[in-house]
């Protein structure tokens, strides 16, 4: 997990994934409220900003489909059975 200081506070994000753009990869944290941040390095240390048309917005787009199902799945698993 890495957290970053924006000044008012610090939110900490969770590992997310690596994606393959054209010969590079991006690699991205990922926080619930904040969203991704995505970066150039595996260290995380530069930035990547990704255009409007980036294709990494429809790796990222899969990426976050399968994540929101998981959690829907591991949610579902913690409420008590109707009775």
């Amino acid at each position: 997990m890495s957290c970053i200081n924006f000044g008012g506070g610090i939110a900490c994000f969770d590992p997310g994934a690596r994606f393959k753009v054209d010969r590079h990869y991006v690699w991205m944290t990922f926080h619930t409220h904040c969203g991704p941040l995505f970066y150039r390095d595996a260290a995380m240390n530069k930035f990547y900003e990704p255009s409007e048309d980036d294709p990494l917005w429809l790796k990222f787009g899969k990426w976050l489909d399968k994540y929101n199902a998981a959690k829907a799945k591991r949610d579902a698993k913690k409420l008590p059975p109707n009775v």
